[in-house]
Protein backbone atom coordinates (compact mmCIF):
# COMPACT_ATOMS: atom_id res chain seq x y z
CA UNK A 1 0.00 0.00 0.00
CA UNK A 2 3.08 2.38 0.82
CA UNK A 3 4.69 1.85 -2.32
CA UNK A 4 1.64 2.10 -4.05
CA UNK A 5 1.27 5.53 -2.38
CA UNK A 6 4.37 6.45 -4.00
CA UNK A 7 3.62 5.52 -7.53
CA UNK A 8 5.93 1.85 -7.18
CA UNK A 9 4.09 -1.69 -7.59
CA UNK A 10 0.66 -3.18 -8.47
CA UNK A 11 -1.27 -1.32 -6.40
CA UNK A 12 -0.31 2.16 -7.55
CA UNK A 13 -3.66 2.72 -10.04
CA UNK A 14 -5.65 1.78 -6.36
CA UNK A 15 -3.58 4.20 -3.87
CA UNK A 16 -1.77 6.71 -6.10
CA UNK A 17 -3.11 9.97 -6.26
CA UNK A 18 -1.96 12.76 -8.10
CA UNK A 19 -1.99 15.58 -4.75
CA UNK A 20 0.66 12.63 -3.68
CA UNK A 21 3.04 14.26 -6.02
CA UNK A 22 2.09 17.70 -5.17
CA UNK A 23 2.97 16.95 -1.48
CA UNK A 24 6.83 16.02 -2.80
CA UNK A 25 7.28 19.96 -2.77
CA UNK A 26 6.16 19.83 0.45
CA UNK A 27 8.26 17.14 2.12
CA UNK A 28 11.40 18.43 0.00
CA UNK A 29 10.92 22.09 1.74
CA UNK A 30 10.81 20.12 5.24
CA UNK A 31 13.76 18.13 4.97
CA UNK A 32 16.05 21.47 3.37
CA UNK A 33 14.48 23.24 6.78
CA UNK A 34 15.84 20.27 8.92
CA UNK A 35 18.83 20.40 6.72
CA UNK A 36 19.14 24.42 7.85
CA UNK A 37 18.14 23.69 11.49
CA UNK A 38 19.07 20.34 12.44
CA UNK A 39 19.52 20.12 16.33
CA UNK A 40 16.36 21.35 17.44
CA UNK A 41 14.14 22.79 14.04
CA UNK A 42 12.35 25.75 13.29
CA UNK A 43 9.81 25.31 16.15
CA UNK A 44 7.09 23.51 16.67
CA UNK A 45 4.28 24.26 14.43
CA UNK A 46 6.54 26.55 12.68
CA UNK A 47 6.00 24.86 9.11
CA UNK A 48 4.13 27.83 7.41
CA UNK A 49 6.40 30.43 8.49
CA UNK A 50 9.27 29.12 6.95
CA UNK A 51 7.79 27.05 3.95
CA UNK A 52 8.02 30.09 1.71
CA UNK A 53 11.62 30.35 2.50
CA UNK A 54 12.32 26.81 1.59
CA UNK A 55 9.63 25.59 -1.34
CA UNK A 56 10.99 25.22 -4.66
CA UNK A 57 11.64 27.38 -6.89
CA UNK A 58 9.43 25.55 -9.42
CA UNK A 59 6.43 25.33 -6.64
CA UNK A 60 4.93 29.08 -7.21
CA UNK A 61 5.89 28.43 -11.41
CA UNK A 62 2.42 25.42 -11.11
CA UNK A 63 0.72 26.73 -7.57
CA UNK A 64 0.85 30.71 -7.92
CA UNK A 65 2.95 32.99 -5.98
CA UNK A 66 0.51 33.35 -2.91
CA UNK A 67 0.02 29.46 -2.55
CA UNK A 68 1.57 28.83 0.59
CA UNK A 69 1.41 25.38 2.58
CA UNK A 70 0.96 24.73 6.80
CA UNK A 71 2.43 21.10 7.25
CA UNK A 72 5.16 18.67 4.99
CA UNK A 73 1.95 16.39 4.98
CA UNK A 74 4.41 13.71 6.21
CA UNK A 75 4.14 13.17 10.13
CA UNK A 76 7.84 12.63 10.46
CA UNK A 77 9.09 14.83 8.00
CA UNK A 78 7.11 17.50 9.93
CA UNK A 79 8.25 16.11 13.20
CA UNK A 80 12.33 16.47 12.20
CA UNK A 81 11.76 19.69 10.40
CA UNK A 82 10.07 21.30 13.48
CA UNK A 83 11.80 19.62 16.80
CA UNK A 84 14.51 18.86 15.44
CA UNK A 85 16.94 15.32 15.36
CA UNK A 86 16.20 14.47 18.66
CA UNK A 87 12.17 14.41 18.79
CA UNK A 88 12.20 13.04 15.37
CA UNK A 89 14.42 10.04 16.59
CA UNK A 90 12.47 9.74 19.97
CA UNK A 91 9.59 9.77 17.08
CA UNK A 92 11.25 6.63 14.81
CA UNK A 93 11.98 5.01 18.15
CA UNK A 94 8.46 4.59 19.26
CA UNK A 95 7.25 3.85 16.15
CA UNK A 96 9.87 0.93 16.04
CA UNK A 97 9.29 -0.47 19.10
CA UNK A 98 5.77 -0.55 18.50
CA UNK A 99 6.35 -2.85 15.64
CA UNK A 100 8.26 -4.53 16.84
CA UNK A 101 6.09 -5.26 20.04
CA UNK A 102 3.50 -5.84 17.12
CA UNK A 103 5.29 -9.24 15.88
CA UNK A 104 6.08 -10.17 19.08
CA UNK A 105 1.83 -10.38 20.10
CA UNK A 106 1.04 -11.71 16.75
CA UNK A 107 3.80 -14.80 17.30
CA UNK A 108 2.70 -15.42 20.37
CA UNK A 109 -1.17 -15.35 20.27
CA UNK A 110 -2.43 -18.42 18.81
CA UNK A 111 -5.73 -19.08 16.91
CA UNK A 112 -8.87 -16.49 17.09
CA UNK A 113 -6.93 -14.15 19.15
CA UNK A 114 -4.30 -14.15 16.72
CA UNK A 115 -6.80 -13.15 14.18
CA UNK A 116 -7.63 -10.41 16.52
CA UNK A 117 -4.23 -9.30 17.12
CA UNK A 118 -3.29 -9.18 13.51
CA UNK A 119 -6.68 -6.79 12.97
CA UNK A 120 -5.27 -3.97 15.85
CA UNK A 121 -1.87 -4.26 14.35
CA UNK A 122 -3.18 -3.76 10.75
CA UNK A 123 -5.19 -0.68 11.85
CA UNK A 124 -2.00 0.25 13.37
CA UNK A 125 0.03 -0.12 10.20
CA UNK A 126 -3.09 1.86 8.14
CA UNK A 127 -2.09 5.00 11.05
CA UNK A 128 1.46 4.91 10.13
CA UNK A 129 0.73 4.48 6.44
CA UNK A 130 -1.16 7.77 6.36
CA UNK A 131 1.05 9.30 8.89
CA UNK A 132 3.54 9.34 5.35
CA UNK A 133 1.23 11.32 3.25
CA UNK A 134 -1.09 13.09 5.74
CA UNK A 135 -0.71 15.51 8.66
CA UNK A 136 -0.95 14.63 12.17
CA UNK A 137 -4.42 14.90 12.58
CA UNK A 138 -5.90 14.71 15.86
CA UNK A 139 -8.78 12.86 15.47
CA UNK A 140 -6.49 10.27 14.03
CA UNK A 141 -3.51 10.11 15.81
CA UNK A 142 -5.60 9.36 18.83
CA UNK A 143 -6.51 5.89 17.63
CA UNK A 144 -3.18 5.74 16.06
CA UNK A 145 -1.52 5.97 19.75
CA UNK A 146 -4.29 3.85 20.97
CA UNK A 147 -4.08 1.18 18.75
CA UNK A 148 -0.08 1.37 19.30
CA UNK A 149 -0.63 1.26 23.17
CA UNK A 150 -2.62 -2.05 22.71
CA UNK A 151 -0.16 -3.60 20.90
CA UNK A 152 2.57 -3.12 23.10
CA UNK A 153 -0.18 -4.26 26.43
CA UNK A 154 -0.81 -7.22 23.96
CA UNK A 155 3.04 -8.32 23.37
CA UNK A 156 3.90 -8.03 26.99
CA UNK A 157 1.19 -10.41 28.35
CA UNK A 158 2.50 -13.13 30.44
CA UNK A 159 2.62 -16.70 28.23
CA UNK A 160 1.78 -18.37 32.04
CA UNK A 161 -1.77 -19.32 32.69
CA UNK A 162 -2.85 -20.08 36.05
CA UNK A 163 -3.09 -23.43 36.35
CA UNK A 164 -5.62 -25.17 39.24
CA UNK A 165 -4.04 -28.62 40.24
CA UNK A 166 -6.28 -31.32 42.00
CA UNK A 167 -7.25 -29.42 45.54
CA UNK A 168 -8.00 -26.18 44.32
CA UNK A 169 -4.15 -24.95 44.66
CA UNK A 170 -2.47 -22.95 42.40
CA UNK A 171 1.18 -23.60 41.25
CA UNK A 172 3.41 -21.56 42.76
CA UNK A 173 5.12 -20.48 39.39
CA UNK A 174 1.73 -19.27 38.18
CA UNK A 175 0.73 -17.28 41.04
CA UNK A 176 0.78 -13.23 40.49
CA UNK A 177 2.96 -10.98 42.10
CA UNK A 178 1.87 -8.89 45.05
CA UNK A 179 0.06 -5.78 44.43
CA UNK A 180 1.27 -2.11 44.94
CA UNK A 181 0.36 -0.57 48.45
CA UNK A 182 -2.64 1.01 48.13
CA UNK A 183 -1.14 4.14 49.83
CA UNK A 184 1.46 4.14 47.87
CA UNK A 185 -0.73 3.80 44.55
CA UNK A 186 -3.13 6.42 45.58
CA UNK A 187 -0.03 8.86 45.93
CA UNK A 188 0.92 8.21 42.61
CA UNK A 189 -2.33 9.11 40.98
CA UNK A 190 -2.53 12.28 42.75
CA UNK A 191 0.49 13.43 41.46
CA UNK A 192 -0.47 12.57 38.09
CA UNK A 193 -3.79 14.35 38.42
CA UNK A 194 -1.88 17.40 40.10
CA UNK A 195 0.28 17.96 37.02
CA UNK A 196 -2.58 17.40 34.99
CA UNK A 197 -4.43 19.90 36.82
CA UNK A 198 -1.74 22.62 36.80
CA UNK A 199 -1.33 21.81 32.83
CA UNK A 200 -4.95 22.47 32.42
CA UNK A 201 -5.25 25.62 34.34
CA UNK A 202 -2.33 27.21 33.04
CA UNK A 203 -1.78 25.88 29.23
CA UNK A 204 -5.33 24.94 28.19
CA UNK A 205 -7.47 27.41 30.03
CA UNK A 206 -5.63 30.63 28.35
CA UNK A 207 -5.50 28.72 25.15
CA UNK A 208 -9.50 28.29 25.30
CA UNK A 209 -10.07 31.81 26.50
CA UNK A 210 -7.97 33.15 23.35
CA UNK A 211 -10.16 31.11 20.83
CA UNK A 212 -12.87 32.66 22.20
CA UNK A 213 -12.30 35.95 22.67
CA UNK A 214 -10.63 36.40 19.01
CA UNK A 215 -14.14 34.79 17.97
CA UNK A 216 -16.02 37.45 19.75
CA UNK A 217 -14.04 40.44 18.43
CA UNK A 218 -14.21 39.18 15.21
CA UNK A 219 -18.23 39.52 15.21
CA UNK A 220 -18.32 42.52 16.36
CA UNK A 221 -20.29 44.97 14.56
CA UNK A 222 -17.65 48.77 14.84
CA UNK A 223 -19.85 51.44 16.29
CA UNK A 224 -19.68 55.09 14.70
CA UNK A 225 -20.27 57.11 17.89
CA UNK A 226 -17.00 58.31 19.79
CA UNK A 227 -18.18 56.58 22.98
CA UNK A 228 -18.76 53.35 20.99
CA UNK A 229 -15.33 53.49 19.18
CA UNK A 230 -13.39 54.08 22.75
CA UNK A 231 -14.74 50.60 23.64
CA UNK A 232 -14.32 48.90 20.80
CA UNK A 233 -10.35 49.88 20.89
CA UNK A 234 -10.54 48.83 24.44
CA UNK A 235 -11.72 45.14 23.25
CA UNK A 236 -9.46 44.78 20.94
CA UNK A 237 -6.26 45.88 23.19
CA UNK A 238 -7.56 43.55 25.50
CA UNK A 239 -7.95 40.86 23.35
CA UNK A 240 -4.38 41.56 21.95
CA UNK A 241 -2.90 41.32 24.79
CA UNK A 242 -3.97 38.13 25.60
CA UNK A 243 -1.31 35.93 27.24
CA UNK A 244 -0.17 32.78 24.69
CA UNK A 245 -1.98 34.51 21.97
CA UNK A 246 -1.52 32.93 18.26
CA UNK A 247 0.69 35.13 16.38
CA UNK A 248 -2.39 34.81 13.49
CA UNK A 249 -4.49 35.72 15.82
CA UNK A 250 -2.87 38.92 16.43
CA UNK A 251 -2.62 39.72 12.83
CA UNK A 252 -6.32 38.62 12.16
CA UNK A 253 -7.22 41.64 15.00
CA UNK A 254 -5.12 43.99 13.35
CA UNK A 255 -6.68 43.14 9.89
CA UNK A 256 -9.99 43.27 11.12
CA UNK A 257 -9.15 47.00 12.77
CA UNK A 258 -7.76 48.06 9.23
CA UNK A 259 -11.48 47.18 7.64
CA UNK A 260 -13.31 48.89 10.09
CA UNK A 261 -11.21 51.83 9.49
CA UNK A 262 -8.98 51.88 12.32
CA UNK A 263 -5.75 52.86 10.42
CA UNK A 264 -3.28 53.89 13.13
CA UNK A 265 -4.32 51.00 15.38
CA UNK A 266 -4.10 48.76 12.09
CA UNK A 267 -0.91 49.56 11.92
CA UNK A 268 0.67 49.86 15.36
CA UNK A 269 -0.70 46.22 15.97
CA UNK A 270 0.71 45.02 12.81
CA UNK A 271 4.09 46.00 14.18
CA UNK A 272 3.82 44.24 17.21
CA UNK A 273 2.45 41.30 15.57
CA UNK A 274 6.04 41.30 14.04
CA UNK A 275 8.13 42.46 16.70
CA UNK A 276 6.24 38.95 18.61
CA UNK A 277 6.71 37.05 15.25
CA UNK A 278 9.17 38.29 12.52
CA UNK A 279 8.28 35.42 10.02
CA UNK A 280 4.88 36.08 9.98
CA UNK A 281 4.38 36.99 6.27
CA UNK A 282 0.74 38.11 6.44
CA UNK A 283 1.22 41.41 8.44
CA UNK A 284 4.53 42.11 6.07
CA UNK A 285 2.47 42.02 3.33
CA UNK A 286 -1.13 43.38 4.83
CA UNK A 287 1.02 46.84 6.20
CA UNK A 288 2.46 47.37 3.01
CA UNK A 289 -0.36 47.84 1.09
CA UNK A 290 -1.51 50.01 4.03
CA UNK A 291 1.07 51.84 3.39
CA UNK A 292 0.88 52.01 -0.25
CA UNK A 293 -2.78 53.11 0.00
CA UNK A 294 -1.74 56.32 2.26
CA UNK A 295 0.47 56.97 -0.82
CA UNK A 296 3.79 56.34 1.50
CA UNK A 297 5.85 53.73 -0.69
CA UNK A 298 8.81 54.91 1.35
CA UNK A 299 7.15 53.22 4.25
CA UNK A 300 6.26 50.65 2.27
CA UNK A 301 9.54 49.54 0.92
CA UNK A 302 11.56 48.20 4.02
CA UNK A 303 8.32 45.55 4.58
CA UNK A 304 8.62 44.58 1.38
CA UNK A 305 12.07 43.88 1.10
CA UNK A 306 11.89 42.16 4.28
CA UNK A 307 9.06 39.79 2.87
CA UNK A 308 11.18 39.41 -0.51
CA UNK A 309 14.16 37.46 2.52
CA UNK A 310 11.41 35.56 4.14
CA UNK A 311 9.99 34.53 0.58
CA UNK A 312 12.03 35.11 -2.33
CA UNK A 313 10.14 33.54 -5.46
CA UNK A 314 7.08 36.22 -4.34
CA UNK A 315 7.26 37.80 -7.52
CA UNK A 316 4.04 39.62 -6.74
CA UNK A 317 5.55 40.78 -3.76
CA UNK A 318 8.84 41.81 -5.59
CA UNK A 319 6.50 43.22 -8.67
CA UNK A 320 5.05 45.95 -5.73
CA UNK A 321 8.40 46.58 -4.29
CA UNK A 322 9.34 47.34 -7.90
CA UNK A 323 6.67 49.89 -8.21
CA UNK A 324 7.32 51.40 -4.75
CA UNK A 325 11.35 51.69 -5.56
CA UNK A 326 9.67 53.57 -9.13
CA UNK A 327 7.35 55.84 -6.90
CA UNK A 328 10.37 57.07 -4.73
CA UNK A 329 12.41 57.94 -8.11
CA UNK A 330 14.93 54.57 -7.29
CA UNK A 331 14.91 53.40 -11.01
CA UNK A 332 18.21 51.45 -10.72
CA UNK A 333 17.01 49.60 -7.66
CA UNK A 334 13.28 48.70 -9.69
CA UNK A 335 15.45 47.93 -12.61
CA UNK A 336 17.81 45.08 -10.80
CA UNK A 337 14.18 44.08 -9.01
CA UNK A 338 12.90 43.46 -12.92
CA UNK A 339 15.80 41.68 -13.73
CA UNK A 340 15.25 39.08 -10.87
CA UNK A 341 10.98 38.65 -11.33
CA UNK A 342 12.12 37.79 -15.42
CA UNK A 343 14.93 35.41 -14.42
CA UNK A 344 12.68 33.67 -11.88
CA UNK A 345 9.45 33.54 -13.83
CA UNK A 346 10.71 34.08 -17.50
CA UNK A 347 8.07 34.68 -19.77
CA UNK A 348 4.97 34.58 -17.24
CA UNK A 349 2.63 37.26 -17.26
CA UNK A 350 3.95 38.46 -13.74
CA UNK A 351 7.47 39.26 -15.81
CA UNK A 352 5.92 40.59 -18.23
CA UNK A 353 3.90 43.10 -16.00
CA UNK A 354 7.25 43.79 -14.12
CA UNK A 355 9.02 44.33 -17.70
CA UNK A 356 6.24 46.88 -18.59
CA UNK A 357 6.39 48.73 -15.47
CA UNK A 358 10.02 50.56 -16.39
CA UNK A 359 9.25 51.20 -20.01
CA UNK A 360 6.68 53.58 -18.89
Amino acid sequence: SILGMLQIGPLTKYFFKASITDRGYNWRAAISMFKSHPLFGIGVDRYAAYFLQYRSPKYPLIFGYTQTVTNAHNVFLEIFATAGIFAGIAYLAFSAFIGFRAFIAIKKSQGREQILVTGIVAGWIVFVAQSLISVDSVVISIWGWVLGGAIVGLSLISDSKEQIIPGGRVPKFARSTPKRAKGEASSFRGIVFSLLFIALCLIVVPMYRNETATARFAQIQAPTDPGGKDIYRSIAQKTFDQPFLNPNYKESIALTLAKNGYGPEAISYFKKTIASDPRNTNSYSTLSIIYENLKSPQEAIPYRKQLALLDPYGAENLVSLEKDYLLTGDKSSAIAIRDSIVAMAPGTDVAKRAAALITK
